[in-house]
């Protein structure tokens, strides 16, 4: 694929086409779960407001319990950058499916430059690479932050431990099944959060 040949429109109507089939859920659905932590009797544990992270699906009522018990302490877990930054780009960018989706779809590609299986050396790189090209382009048009240069994590899903699954991809039809895949992966095993203090009305 060339810059001549790319449409933002057909690579957004598969990626929705896949994750609509994939999840059950339409895409218009709410990434984040909002969870509101009780204020503390000492206000210097209290946690700040809009704080946005992935959690474990499984852990999720765990960490919101941890943090009502005991603030600030509660949260002795750790928090990968790069996801977290892909984290913080989709809550910026709630409003709009489709910068959402580019996003996602980012992610998606990035992660798999980051674990490419050496079959997919040569033809298959080179069109996943030039696709993320133009998919970063769309960023540029639409004055969307990305991540930084050193990022090497962007999704909570290893995309390696099952990409060898795939056949190459050398289509974007294929490319956004497989990343659509990643991302039910990713949104099932893992919640986007925006945690805040009870008293804070503003989320």
């Amino acid at each position: 694929m060339n810059s001549n040949d790319f449409s933002w429109k057909e690579v957004y109507s598969y990626w929705k086409h896949f994750i609509e089939e994939y999840s059950y859920r339409s895409i218009d659905e709410q990434s984040f779960k909002k969870i509101k932590i009780q204020p503390q009797l000492n206000p210097n544990l209290n946690i700040g407001t809009e704080i946005i992270d992935w959690w474990p699906t499984n852990e999720v009522e765990y960490r919101t319990k941890k943090l009502n018990d005991r603030g600030i302490l509660g949260a002795d877990w750790d928090t990968v950058v790069g996801f977290n930054r892909t984290a913080e780009m989709l809550w910026n960018n709630k409003e709009s499916n489709e910068q959402q989706a580019l996003i996602w779809i980012a992610a998606g590609l990035n992660e798999i430059l980051s674990h490419l299986p050496e079959e997919w050396r040569g033809d298959p790189y080179r069109f996943i690479y030039e696709t993320k090209l133009n998919i970063m382009k769309e960023f540029e048009n639409r004055d969307m932050w990305s991540w930084h240069g050193s990022t090497r994590k962007f999704l909570p899903v290893t995309v390696n431990k099952f990409m060898e699954l795939y056949s190459k991809p050398m289509e974007i039809y294929n490319l956004m099944n497989i990343i659509a895949i990643d991302n039910v992966f990713s949104r099932n095993a893992w919640t986007l959060v925006c945690v805040s203090r009870e008293e804070d009305d503003s989320v």
